[in-house]
């Protein structure tokens, strides 16, 4: 037997009905649109490759009615049901033949001709329970038997068994999370509001044995299936988070591995165009039949829910992570780390009072775990909540309080506005609110970092990350886990530069999240670096990230002319990869596409070089070179040598390249130079390059 791994496929459907209001007018006409998010999740799992060769070594005489039917055993040797039929949930193995060469049929009817073989694969794939819960497996045995017939001779062999171990399965218990209440356009005003975005999450949970291997999520846009009256209104796909993390602007969600008992966390930031409600909200899915359909399903349908998301919220416990939550209008917050946590309305028998300036609210005394509250609003929603602290003198979080509204009764007359607030311990029974007006709102700072860079092993690679923030100061910066070796360094201005140069072992693709805050509220943003291998030739990286070069360029090539056009590619290249350096490359790079094929000399190759050279501040390669040489014939070999430098090349990675620290007079091996201040202007050197201004 042989093992085999497999990328199953589920495709999940999730349909939302959005009523919603069309005219001004005050006869509203309420028009129902249902829409569908379709998703495919994959995920790696074993299974097994049973071959058997057929051998027909009579010159003469067919093998007639060939019939295999493969047997399963228990490590005791007690018979185990496997099927080829994916409606039957009892077995512990499906099985299905996979491919078949020199047969057509192993059901009864096969033949394998005179002096020939036949080759037939089976595959099997293990029921979700068949692995057990010993981490080592559950031994079971493979066998078959053999029916033939020989012209009116009927023969019956048994093939031996063989032995296989099947590995504890993971189990996925998926919660989708989504709120009832949508914001957009409100068809009541004239004006044109613009889109709120809102939460659609999700959170799996591994309830199995084994480990959820390459585990992905890949989501369509929302389509609209049924719109009777026509409506209006589209639902787009914004931006996604898992974890806690922002991921690039893509729908694919790749979760890697979740192993037993443990939960990851995702959301789908999603918009509508217009104000509406969400009356009904459902998930199911199917399984490929190929692959097993039901009885080999990771997932079952028990384990597939759908919630009314009331609000993201974080559960401010010790111990906790710091991912938010779901809170949901069926009494729980669904933790991001897998718990399920029962929440005590107190609406009832809350107030909510004005003192002075402040607001005071007071709740029931009672121990409860988690509390929910949501009261009418002492304010409009042109003001904003400042703060919420309880008596206690904590701070809570800004997840943990917000201000909410609703539609009226007659949709005409407006909404109605709340103040809701979440705790995790509210024992101590009263807060104090301080409310703001909109426009003096903190408002979180953005950071700004590339969406993908590509490195080289042995070679570095230096990012600047720039975080803003429309309040004023400057948002302090930071990273989450850097890859081994990797360093980043805040300026305190705002900047940030992220300096690596990963090694041979270190190949493959990893996320840098740069993070922005101004200590209360923070953003971030993720870039996906990938690490290749050093490219096998002479020649900088930055050769193979510009296509410079399509084939090795070693051997004779280096001893062809070279042409103009080739000079002015590889030219514009280099001049590429110094522009997209802070403060850009210094000059302009202007050529025609005349001439493109016409022989290129010593000398226009030096003219074209030399203003890389002068901003690099390197030294000519060609001062001892005769003046006389100008006028010689240029090779290819000769242009790869003249633009092997590395325009990024930072051999200390302190952010500034070794070109620049060599102009100002810093040693281009002395990562300190960076934080230092030449000219005590009060702006370190590292900024100085960023700024493209003079450090001395």
């Amino acid at each position: 037997m042989a093992l085999t791994r497999l990328f199953i496929l589920s495709v999940f459907g999730f349909g939302f009905f959005l009523s919603t209001f069309q005219g001004i007018t005050a006869e509203s006409v309420c028009a129902t649109v249902k829409i569908e998010i379709a998703q495919e999740l994959t995920l790696e799992r074993e299974g097994f490759d049973a071959h058997m060769r057929i051998n027909n070594g009579i010159e003469n005489i067919a093998l007639n009615d060939v019939s295999v039917t493969v047997k399963f055993t228990d490590a005791d040797g007690q018979p185990v049901v496997a099927t080829s039929d994916s409606d039957n949930t009892h077995a512990s193995f499906y099985i299905r033949v996979d491919s078949m060469s020199g047969i057509a049929d192993v059901a009864g009817s096969g033949v394998v001709n005179p002096s020939t073989s036949a080759d037939i694969h089976w595959l099997i794939i293990p029921s979700p329970g068949a692995g057990g819960a010993n981490p080592q497996g559950t031994l079971y045995y493979v066998g078959a038997t053999l029916a033939y017939r020989i012209g009116e001779s009927s023969n019956v062999t048994e093939v031996t068994p063989d032995y296989i171990y099947v590995k504890p399965m993971p189990s996925l218990a998926l919660d989708y999370f989504l709120p009832a209440q949508v914001y957009g356009d409100d068809a009541f005003t004239a004006e044109i509001e613009p889109p709120v975005p809102y939460s659609l999450g999700v959170r799996v949970k591994n309830i199995g044995y084994g480990t959820a291997r390459n585990f992905k999520l890949d989501s369509c846009q929302p389509g609209i299936t049924e719109n009777v009256n026509g409506f209006q209104v589209g639902f787009t796909i914004r931006s996604c988070e898992m974890n806690g993390v922002p991921q690039a602007n893509t729908l694919l969600l790749d979760f890697g591995n979740i192993a037993p008992s443990t939960t990851a966390a995702a959301r789908w930031l999603m918009t509508s165009t217009l104000s509406g409600t969400f009356t009904n909200f459902a998930a199911s899915f199917s399984h490929a039949d190929e692959l097993g359909g039901q009885l080999t399903s990771l997932i079952q349908q028990e384990n597939l829910k759908t919630h009314r998301l009331i609000h993201d919220v974080q559960v401010d416990l010790p111990g906790r992570d710091q991912v938010r939550d779901y809170l949901a209008d069926d009494g729980f917050v669904y933790e991001s780390d897998g718990l399920d946590s029962a929440v005590t309305n107190l609406s009832a028998n809350a107030q909510l009072t004005a003192t002075g300036i402040l607001y005071r609210l007071t709740l029931p005394s009672s121990e409860v775990g988690f509390a929910y509250v949501k009261l009418a609003s002492p304010v409009t929603h042109d003001m904003a909540l400042d703060s919420v602290l309880r008596s206690d003198g904590k701070r809570l979080k800004e997840a943990n309080v917000w201000l909410s509204k609703e539609r009226k009764s007659n949709p005409a007359e407006g909404w109605n506005c709340f103040f809701n607030l979440f705790d995790s311990n509210p024992s101590n029974g009263s807060y104090s609110i301080t409310f703001i007006a909109s426009t003096n709102l903190n408002h979180a700072p953005v950071v700004v970092a590339p969406e993908s860079a590509m490195a080289f092993a042995g070679e570095n690679l230096c990012l600047t990350a720039q975080g803003t923030d429309e309040d004023g100061a400057a948002p302090a910066l930071h990273t989450g886990n850097l890859p081994g070796g990797a360093r980043f360094l805040d300026l305190g201005n705002g900047i940030g530069v992220f300096s690596w140069t990963p090694t041979s072992g270190q190949l493959g693709d990893y996320w840098v999240h740069f993070e922005a805050t101004d200590g209360l509220l923070t953003n971030s943003k993720a870039t996906k670096i990938s690490v290749l291998s050093a490219p096998n030739r002479p020649g900088p990286g930055w050769w193979q990230r510009r296509e410079v070069l399509i084939s090795t360029p070693t051997g004779t090539n280096d001893y062809a002319a070279a042409n103009q056009g080739q000079v002015k590619h590889i030219a514009r290249s280099a001049w590429d990869e110094l522009e997209a350096l802070p403060g850009g490359a210094g000059f302009t790079f202007a050529v025609s596409n005349v001439q493109n094929y016409a022989a290129v000399n010593i000398g226009q190759l030096k003219y074209m070089a030399a203003p890389f050279y002068d901003r690099l501040q390197m030294t000519y390669p060609w001062l001892d070179a005769a003046v006389t040489n100008d006028f010689a014939a240029a090779n290819v070999g000769q242009v790869k040598n003249l633009f092997s430098f590395n325009p990024g090349l930072d051999s200390d990675g302190d952010g500034m390249p070794d070109g620049w620290e060599r102009q100002y007079g810093f040693c281009p091996t002395q990562a300190l130079d960076a934080a230092q201040d030449a000219n005590t202007n009060g702006i370190p050197n590292v900024e100085e390059f960023l700024r493209h201004t003079n450090p001395r």
